[in-house]
């Protein structure tokens, strides 16, 4: 058993019996059993794979954490689109400010839509929607590919990272050139 977070590690995950999508690294009083598992983050985990194109986070309140472990996967995945389950009461219960976490993903260059939970279509959602919201299903998209993402990390130091451009060849370089 392993759980995504921060840093490679353990934890404690809170199981819940009647239903395991809500197991939790920040469980509440329904939690019916704990039990210790290692922690990886998504850098670590994905360490070979040369770009990723597409990451599903849904961690009932641990998705900062998961975001704080994938900054070198972002750094390479210039293209990447991001879908992630935003549940302002989970990320609280986890000692996350929503609008502080979305403030993250947006100074990362991420352009933040609602998943429509019927059809799919996506919706331009603002701040003040996401943080009243009981949950609401998102994708982020890149605006831009940054030159330089930074990150603030669980322990509240910041980390940035630089992201490189396209490479371009000798001949389109001279092409380019003339």
């Amino acid at each position: 058993q392993m759980a995504v977070a921060d840093r490679c590690g353990t934890a404690r995950l809170a199981v819940y019996r009647d239903n395991g999508g809500h197991n939790t690294l920040f469980p509440d009083a329904r939690a019916s059993e704990f039990v210790d598992v290692e922690t990886t983050t998504l850098d670590e985990a994905l360490a070979d794979v040369a770009r990723v194109d597409l990451i599903k986070i849904d961690a009932e309140g641990a998705e900062p954490l998961v975001w704080s472990g994938l900054r070198q996967t972002l750094g390479r995945s210039p293209h990447v689109r991001v879908f992630m389950e935003f549940a302002p009461s989970l990320l609280r219960r986890a000692g996350q400010e929503p609008g502080a976490f979305m403030d993250r993903l947006t100074a990362a260059g991420f352009r933040l839509q609602r998943v429509h939970d019927e059809s799919g279509a996506l919706q331009e959602v603002t701040r003040e929607e996401l943080c009243a919201a009981f949950s609401v299903n998102l994708m982020l998209t890149r605006t831009v590919a940054p030159a330089r993402v930074s990150c603030a990390t669980s322990s509240g130091k910041t980390t940035s990272w630089q992201i490189a451009g396209p490479r371009r060849s000798p001949s389109q370089s001279r092409r380019r050139s003339s």
